[in-house]
């Protein structure tokens, strides 16, 4: 979590995958509380689904208002 939020990471992108019951959850939890007022957090739950990036659309002027 630390190297996702200081940016140490090669990508600016970052997926979290993970069984069912195995912190996903809590992780992104605390994620969102680090970064409250410095950045915008995005995430799509697809449990057991594929999606198409190419297809997402784009334009939530605040996504933390959206996800929490």
């Amino acid at each position: 979590m630390k190297k996702i939020h200081s940016n140490e990471l090669p990508y600016g992108d970052n997926v979290v995958i993970g069984d069912n019951s195995s912190g996903k959850t809590l992780l992104l939890k605390l994620f969102i509380e680090m970064v409250r007022n410095d950045q915008a957090v995005y995430f799509i739950d697809a449990v057991n689904r594929g999606f198409d990036v190419k297809e997402e659309t784009y334009g939530y002027t605040n996504a933390k208002e959206k996800i929490i």
